[in-house]
This record gives C-alpha cells, sequence and structure tokens, in this order.
C-alpha cells in the first residue's frame, strides 16, 4: 500500500505552497517525478512500501533523466480499465521547445484500490548531447483521465550541466 504520498495529494490546504509537481482535478491525483536510475525506481516500487524513491533534479549527457507519473483516482471505463492519458513537452533554457513532445498513454488498467497508488509503466527519458545548453529545462506533463475528462497540467524542472568527459566506471 502506498497511500502516504496520497494524503500529501489530497489532503493538502488550498493554501499550502504551490506544488508544480502535484496536481488534483476531481479525484484523479498525479505527481510528476524524475528519476535517474528506472531499473532502481521499479526495484524500489515492486519492494516493501512504503518505497522511498530517489528523485532527481540533475541531467548530463552521460546520465540521462526519467519522467514517471505517480497517480490514483482514475475511473475505470466499461471494460473495468483506467485510461490515463499523458502529452509531454519540454522547454530549454532558450524558453524555446527542446525536442518533439510526445502523447501516450500513461496508463491502463483496473483502478488501484482505495487510496493506493499507480505507477505509469512508462516514462519519458530525456537525454541531452554535449551540443545542448547547460542550464534549466522544464519538463511537462499534461495528464487526462479520458474517462472523465479531468485533467492536471504538472511541471518539474530539470538542470542540465555538461562535464567534459564520460563517468568512469
Amino acid at each position: 500500500m502506498r497511500w502516504l504520498f496520497v494524503l500529501g495529494l489530497v489532503a493538502s490546504p488550498a493554501a499550502a505552497q504551490p506544488r508544480p509537481f502535484e496536481g488534483k482535478s476531481g479525484n484523479l491525483a498525479a505527481r510528476l517525478i524524475l528519476v535517474d536510475d528506472l531499473g532502481g525506481f521499479w526495484r524500489t516500487w515492486r519492494g516493501p512500501p512504503p518505497p522511498k524513491i530517489r528523485e532527481t533534479n540533475t541531467v548530463t549527457p552521460f546520465k540521462p533523466v526519467h519522467a514517471l507519473l505517480i497517480l490514483t483516482g482514475c475511473r475505470a471505463a466499461s471494460n473495468g480499465k483506467c485510461n490515463v492519458g499523458v502529452t509531454f513537452s519540454i522547454m530549454g533554457p532558450d524558453k524555446k521547445t527542446y525536442g518533439k513532445g510526445t502523447t501516450g498513454t500513461a496508463y491502463s488498467g483496473p483502478p488501484a484500490k482505495g487510496t493506493n497508488l499507480l505507477a505509469s509503466p512508462g516514462a519519458l527519458t530525456m537525454k541531452i548531447e554535449a551540443s545542448d545548453k547547460p542550464g534549466p529545462y522544464l519538463i511537462q506533463a499534461v495528464v487526462t483521465d479520458r474517462v472523465t475528462g479531468a485533467r492536471v497540467t504538472l511541471r518539474r524542472g530539470v538542470i542540465a550541466g555538461v562535464p567534459r568527459k564520460a563517468p568512469t566506471t
């Protein structure tokens, strides 16, 4: 059961500090997280609760970052499955769109029981090249419950640094 996170999403007072990486619309609640070890995220997520996710806010040419969604509150369609879509986009340090945006299905399966959480099985992987500008990038995810029409827009910043050489292993 991954209910501690939901308490932060559902019970946050309206006057609380804005957290652009979290959002709620109707029953749909979502959080955009950034990790630099996708395999490690899944090992932790499938481990004993509550998961202790190690998030990041940096990306380099030798260490990509993966944007995932944690969500709850989607409504099942007549087939018994949720249908949650996502559109990702990235803005670079020059305030211009970086790369191509991508639209897809964030989650298609049975709704979580109670206040349990779901992790989107797919992720947006951001990999910068050595020739890309260092500085702040902004990842945006527009998450839509295609059954109810509920929609949240999430944003998370990541700092791109450009090391001079590849790390040694």
